[in-house]
């Protein structure tokens, strides 16, 4: 019977304070952040017409740019940016997926991404160095994590 009221009596005094020091140094596991995240989400179609090609000596890939004002300068240096392509399910960037080709040769094709202020743009790279313009709408899904 003391162990137990021993034991009961220490857990009320660690709560209390737990409680007493969440006002003044908020190292308890009662605290809430004052720092937090908002989410903002974007849905992006991009169409055919909307792919350029990059085709430089060591480089080549086709690209889409797209203007995105939620992502900032302090979106960039203390948030966080994640696109996803969405098919049956959203597929994280970079997704990487073969494609067999006409003469029964398997590619890798390579979608990621790349960031500057206000500012997406996705691309699409071949491990076969060949530059492919897709030929069907395809459908981003960009989550912005800006630190308030």
């Amino acid at each position: 019977m003391k162990k137990l009221f021993f034991t009961v009596s220490g857990i009320l005094l660690l709560f209390c304070s737990c409680i007493q020091n969440n006002e003044q140094q908020h190292n308890c596991p009662v605290y809430v952040p004052e720092n937090t995240v908002a989410l903002t989400t974007k849905y992006i179609s991009v169409y055919p017409s909307d792919w350029k090609e990059f085709d430089q000596p060591l480089e080549r890939y086709s690209y889409a740019t797209f203007e995105l004002e939620d992502i900032t300068k302090t979106v960039l240096d203390y948030g966080a940016v994640m696109a996803y392509l969405i098919g049956s399910t959203d597929n994280p960037l970079p997704y990487i997926f073969p494609l067999e080709t006409e003469a029964g040769d398997t590619i890798m094709h390579n979608y990621r991404f790349d960031l500057e202020e206000k500012a997406i743009t996705f691309i699409l790279e071949s491990s076969d160095m060949d530059i492919y313009l897709p030929q069907d709408t395809i459908q981003f899904k960009v989550s912005v994590f800006s630190p308030n």
